[in-house]
């Protein structure tokens, strides 16, 4: 039957994607249009006091989407993993509920896509990716997603797209912040609380947050004959983490800030089914991160200056064996607006140095990068916009290619409630390897940095009257990948190695439409991609994964929202589809799935106080799927959550 259900889905999504959708895409909301009948460019602005730009400004051909206060607000129990999944169409590889989670964007690796706090990279240095299962969504206020070939404007790792989150100030004058209680299936317990204090040209923010699960779900063995049942063992996790900010106004133009994270997170590694009920087998892992950073922002004439130092720390402890590294950095920009022409230049350093058993203990590593960008808004023809950029690098026994990047914009239509958009851009991207990659048990210096080339576009459409909106967008992207690096067997050990060439193209789509009725707000959200991620030029000729799709990507991915709210109450009923896809094996090909989602939330007053309750029920048709093959996902699941606000 799911199958079926499953067939009709896809030819839904395809339908979808022949639509046009605004650059608003379902998971993201854009910011500038933040009312309803408006649709501006998708510039942030900051009112009252200077923050740090991340350079959007500058991507008037790609899609930036930011993600909806609404959503954000509901999903404070959430890791970015989860968050991710539930509420847009890209990839997440899993190993497991709870466990080690990346982030894969149009086919690309997890350490093809960076993901940012407030401009700092996440990603450990020694695997060169970030592990989303580790990141709260209940620490931050905004998040946005750059799909596509952005290394020209965030650095070096931006192959496949950028995840960025942000936390600013508020100063709202006085005590403020929230409290938040939840529990669910598998005896999962979160949670956080959070205080804010403003007098005049201070503010401080505190919040705390813990989270654990015994995670001990049943779950079907696909590994034995006749699928029994099994009850998950060895899965228990608990995560933990506080995040302190300082911000200081200096006159009207100037600001200092200070913030500081620490997250920690220590969990049984989740066995394969083969090994669930095997004790010999069993381990467990422990990591915690630190970020900090003392930024500096000014505003002078037509210019904008920024400048921080920080402070990063990842521990990593598996059984006997140790990994840390301490890193160092610091970064410089500067902004210049006159007329219809705004550049941005910058520079930042990084020094990192590991620490574990398999590394020489000599090994270091420092990173240099330079970039310049430039946005051109001709007079002669409203609505075009052009954007250009180069960022050059030096890293430590890597070579690092050129980034470049051309961009451009063009509103096309925009009268009668009517907005029609056409963009573009080609960009090249680079990754340099990983200390693990350069590294680990032994040196591999003779590994090549991966480069890219992208080319995309893209058309956005807006239609609007009092009481509805229609958006869609509809991108087509293409472009290829030299040496891309893959660990490999070779003998009794693994090497990494380069592939010399993978291609990857695709399509992304998505419609939302929203209208008010009676006093109810309803809203219908769809967003799909189609990747297609292949070896063109394998390390050797017989390579039988040539031209075959990489694993662990699926073709397909979609996601299908519809909410109802009126007053207080909304209720939503969200469908996700994965396609099939293949294991490192070709030939073994894994079956796609759908999970069907609902929940509700309702906002009330007590005792002088606001309140918001969030339930939710997570695969409600108990779908038996793996995202990684011999990892069991739970069945039906549900939490529910009640956060006060003070």
């Amino acid at each position: 039957m799911y199958k079926c259900i499953s067939y009709i889905f896809l030819i839904i999504f395809s339908l979808l994607g022949n639509l046009l959708h605004a650059a608003d895409v379902l998971m993201f909301e854009n910011e500038a249009d933040t009312v309803k009948r408006s649709a501006l460019d998708s510039v942030t602005v900051s009112a009252g006091f200077p923050v740090r730009s991340d350079n959007v400004l500058f991507a008037v051909g790609t899609r930036v989407a930011h993600a909806s206060v609404k959503q954000l607000e509901g999903s404070k129990i959430l890791n970015l993993s989860d968050y991710l999944k539930n509420h847009s169409s890209l990839h997440i590889k899993e190993y497991g509920r709870g466990m080690r989670s990346y982030l894969s964007v149009r086919g690309t690796s997890a350490s093809h896509s960076s993901v940012r706090w407030n401009g700092m990279e996440l990603a450990v240095p020694t695997l060169g990716m970030t592990d989303l299962s580790h990141i709260p969504i209940y620490f931050f206020d905004r998040m946005s997603v750059h799909a596509g070939g952005s290394s020209a404007l965030y650095g070096d790792g931006s192959m496949g797209g950028t995840l960025s989150l942000h936390t600013n100030p508020v100063f709202r004058e006085g005590v403020s912040g929230d409290i938040i209680l939840s529990g669910g299936s598998y005896s999962t317990l979160f949670t956080g609380a959070t205080v804010r204090y403003s007098s005049g040209n201070f503010e401080s923010r505190s919040s705390l947050f813990f989270s654990s699960s015994q995670n001990d779900f049943s779950f079907r063995n696909n590994a034995e004959r006749g699928l029994p049942e099994h009850r998950l063992n060895n899965s228990s996790y608990s995560n933990g983490g506080a995040l302190q900010e300082f911000y200081v106004k200096s006159g009207e133009n100037s600001l200092f800030a200070f913030r500081l994270w620490y997250l920690s997170f220590d969990r049984e590694i989740q066995p394969s089914v083969v090994l669930n009920d095997k004790p010999d087998y069993y381990s467990s892992v422990y990591d915690n991160n630190i970020r900090s950073s003392f930024s500096y922002t000014t505003i002078l004439d037509r210019f904008k200056l920024s400048a921080d130092v920080a402070y990063a720390s990842d521990y990593e402890r598996f059984k006997e064996d140790i990994i840390e590294t301490g890193s160092v950095s610091a970064r410089a920009d500067l902004d210049y607006s006159v007329g219809n022409i705004a550049f941005k230049a910058g520079a930042s350093f990084k020094h990192s140095r590991p620490t574990a058993r398999s590394f020489d203990p000599s090994v270091r590593e420092n990173r240099l990068y330079l970039f310049m960008l430039a946005r051109f808004n001709p007079q002669e023809i409203p609505g075009l916009a052009f954007s250009a950029g180069l960022r050059v690098g030096h890293v430590s026994d890597s070579e690092v290619p050129l980034m470049p990047s051309v961009e451009a914009g063009y509103k096309l239509l925009s009268r009668n409630g009517m907005i029609l958009t056409l963009r573009g851009a080609v960009s090249g991207s680079s990754k340099v390897p990983s200390l693990n990659d350069r590294y680990w048990g032994g040196v591999h210096t003779y590994l090549e940095s991966e480069s890219s080339i992208i080319a995309e576009g893209g058309i956005d459409f807006v239609s609007y009257d009092f009481n509805s909106v229609f958006r869609g967008y509809l991108t087509l992207f293409g472009g290829v990948v030299d040496n891309w690096i893959r660990w490999l067997p070779a003998g009794e050990v693994w090497r990494p190695a380069n592939i010399p060439e993978v291609e990857t193209k695709g399509v992304e789509s998505g419609i939302v439409y929203t209208f008010d009725y009676s006093g109810w707000r309803f809203e219908s959200r769809a967003d799909y991609s189609y990747t297609d991620v292949k070896t063109v030029e394998p390390l050797w000729t017989e390579d039988p994964a040539k031209g075959e799709q990489l694993a662990y990507v699926p073709s397909h991915t979609g996601v299908l929202t519809i909410s109802a709210g009126r007053g207080d109450i909304e209720v939503r009923a969200n469908v996700t589809y994965t396609g099939e896809r293949t294991t490192l094996d070709i030939h073994d090909l894994m079956e796609g799935y759908l999970l069907f989602n609902a929940g509700a939330d309702y906002r009330f007053s007590l005792w002088g106080y606001s309140f918001l309750a969030v339930g939710s029920v997570m695969n409600i048709t108990a779908e038996d799927y793996q995202s990684v093959k011999f990892y069991a996902m739970p069945g039906r699941n549900w939490n529910f959550s009640l956060r006060m606000f003070f």
